[in-house]
């Protein structure tokens, strides 16, 4: 039941999210939008409060009241961002609003996106296991509780992933500066060579050697530097992303699949088990992309 509650909870998300932003830039109603976008949070109260009023009314704590701590957690933390994200993106569509910015991957500006992308999920996090916590000292019986305890677990998985993937786009960001530096200085070539018809006949052909070689060597290992990270780190991910997504499968055919087959009940998968393979999924598709 409160899985189907969450379920409907995203639905509605959605539903408000795109409808206020159709109403503003189709219709032109901004106060209408107002109301419609700020109706979004509301949803995370009512979901927080059904799942309160069921454990206060004498209900077990079960899998879908962890689930509801957590995505009330990362609601709260990614919605604004998420609702920004779908905005731009409306309105450049719709109503001739300037095209997204692609995020920087590369210098002091990756830098504060790694770090700002860190903070939002610790964050998630946080706001995550103060919901479980509050829900486990309002219900105040451990053993109606003893399921919310488990989900302490996977947050700490997503904190420490969170913390591998920041410290690896920083690396990524780091080193790919002097690639940058090497872009810059492939511009100015061609600015170089138009000065040199007009010169005299034996200088360019004296200059002709010397800068070629050197217009050739100087930007050839610098740019080659950012490509050769990239590589890497696509490599790295496909690899760390087949891991998770193995470990994650056999977890759960060792937990669920061989009881099932042996005549016993289906045992439903940890939520663990799901981040582990949410991770997965998404290093192993940002491997295959090479997109962030």
């Amino acid at each position: 039941m409160i899985v189907a509650f969450i379920l409907a909870c995203e639905v509605l998300f959605w539903v408000l999210v795109l409808g206020g932003l159709a109403v503003r830039y189709l219709l032109r109603m901004r106060r209408t939008s107002a109301v419609l976008l700020l109706l979004v949070p509301v949803l995370d109260v009512v979901l927080i409060a059904a799942i309160a009023l069921h454990l206060a009314a004498g209900g077990t704590a079960e899998f879908g009241h962890g689930l509801g701590a957590l995505y009330l957690g990362f609601t709260v933390a990614f919605g604004h961002s998420v609702i920004r994200w779908v905005d731009v993106r409306f309105a450049h569509r719709f109503a001739d609003g300037p095209p997204p910015v692609r995020p920087p991957k590369k210098g002091a500006p990756a830098v504060r996106r790694e770090v700002l992308g860190w903070l939002q999920t610790a964050l998630g996090c946080a706001l995550g296991a103060a919901a479980l916590g509050g829900l486990i000292l309002f219900t105040g019986d451990p053993e109606r509780t003893a399921v919310l305890n488990g989900f302490f677990t996977p947050l700490a998985i997503v904190m420490f992933w969170n913390t591998v993937i920041a410290v690896w786009g920083i690396v990524e960001a780091l080193s790919g500066g002097s690639g940058s530096g090497g872009e810059r200085s492939e511009q100015p070539a061609p600015v170089a060579a138009a000065p040199v018809p007009a010169a005299p006949a034996p200088d360019p052909a004296a200059a002709r050697p010397s800068a070629g070689p050197g217009a050739g060597a100087e930007p050839g290992p610098a740019a080659e530097s950012g490509p050769r990270t990239e590589r890497w780190g696509a490599t790295t991910a496909r690899w760390a992303g087949g891991v998770l997504l193995i470990v994650a499968a056999a977890s759960f055919g060792a937990q669920s699949l061989l009881p099932l087959l042996g005549g016993e009940g289906f045992t439903p998968p940890q939520a663990q088990q799901l981040v582990q393979a949410g991770l997965g999924a998404a290093l192993l598709a940002w491997g295959l992309t090479g997109r962030r």
